[in-house]
């Protein structure tokens, strides 16, 4: 009786403990699914983590000002679709912006100052939900005049500027884009054999792998675009630039050496960061201002930006007296730039298109 007793007792045990075990295992299976579930999302397995934890309110959103909806897609300036800080678009030859700043120490910004190469951009859910890439741009820090990102309408590459050597000359500009051409002349990385500054070097540092070139805007009034403000901290106000040769460094440059310049550009007038006159200084360029208020915070707005409002900052730069208005026909590219001094900004991107 008593053996009979003890086996029923052990197989009771040995049954809970394998109702237990299947139980365990089962939990395992679906802890493991969980996880899967909860890896941080890629695209096509690129290794770049994105920021779709932004719930963006869509509910001003009008498809009709999204660069997919227009009626002529070579109306759209950028709308990052290929993941990067590129234009995303064939028309503009896909230049990416870059990020620029007063380099005040210790402060940051997004993205990298100075790198002409693309980034990538940021996953948020935006009005073109078919696009889901952003740009975004922050800092803090900046106590001078400020920081900004920027995009030159470039032409094709130069294959001239593609070689190593020509390559390892042209990171002076990246590193300094304020660099003087008497300092770059004397750097072993753009002089030739001989210790003599490189030409080939040289004009590829003062003019870029792509060219610069001039876009006739004038059919446009000017541009839209859509803008998100997250951070209730962040500086509510940005500004757009855009430039004419006149306003931009080296390209209509009186002083510039004969050996240095492109046979397409005319040389004068311009302004010129080499000679040390501060009312000849560059970049001051056409310039307007927007912004994006408390009460709209988490939310997609809608921006534009008309030509005809766009003004030269007053009390330093070369403001070239032949205009009085922006010369749409002459533009060189465009700019998101702070208005001044910012502690704090941070702003996402999508759909900047010209509007007629």
């Amino acid at each position: 009786m008593k053996t009979n007793v003890l086996f029923l007792t052990m197989l009771l045990i040995v049954s809970l403990c394998c109702i237990a075990g299947c139980g365990n295992e089962d939990e395992s299976e679906g802890d493991k699914k969980d996880t899967s579930e909860k890896d941080t999302e890629k695209d096509g397995g690129d290794d770049t983590e994105v920021e779709d934890e932004i719930q963006a309110d869509l509910s001003g959103c009008d498809l009709s000002k999204t660069c997919l909806y227009l009626d002529n897609p070579k109306e759209c300036i950028a709308n990052f679709e290929l993941g990067t800080t590129q234009a995303g678009f064939d028309s503009y030859d896909n230049i990416g912006f870059y990020g620029y700043n007063d380099k005040t120490p210790g402060a940051t910004m997004i993205p990298a100052p100075n790198n002409y190469d693309s980034e990538p951009a940021v996953k948020v859910k935006s009005c073109d939900e078919s696009n889901k890439w952003v740009l975004r741009m922050s800092g803090k820090g900046f106590t001078d005049w400020g920081a900004g990102i920027g995009m030159d309408w470039g032409g094709p590459a130069n294959p001239d500027c593609e070689t190593e050597e020509a390559l390892e000359c042209l990171e002076i500009g990246y590193a300094d884009p304020n660099f003087l051409i008497a300092d770059a002349e004397k750097d072993p990385r753009c002089q030739d054999k001989d210790g003599k500054p490189d030409v080939v070097k040289m004009r590829c540092l003062i003019h870029g792998k792509n060219y610069k070139e001039t876009r006739d805007l004038s059919d446009y009034k000017g541009i839209g675009f859509w803008v998100l403000r997250v951070d209730p901290d962040s500086a509510p106000a940005m500004q757009v630039n855009f430039g004419i040769p006149e306003t931009t460094r080296f390209l209509a440059d009186p002083h510039l050496a004969e050996e240095y310049r492109r046979d397409d550009v005319t040389y004068e007038n311009g302004c010129s960061d080499d000679i040390g006159i501060e009312n000849q200084k560059c970049y001051n360029d056409f310039a307007a201002t927007f912004r994006v208020l408390n009460t709209e915070l988490n939310k997609w707005v809608y921006r534009e930006i008309l030509f005809e409002d766009l003004k030269y900052n007053s009390g330093w730069g070369l403001q070239p007296k032949q205009y009085t208005s922006f010369p749409a026909g002459k533009s060189v590219g465009m700019k998101f730039q702070t208005p001044g001094a910012s502690e704090n900004f941070d702003f996402y991107f999508d759909d900047i298109h010209l509007i007629k």
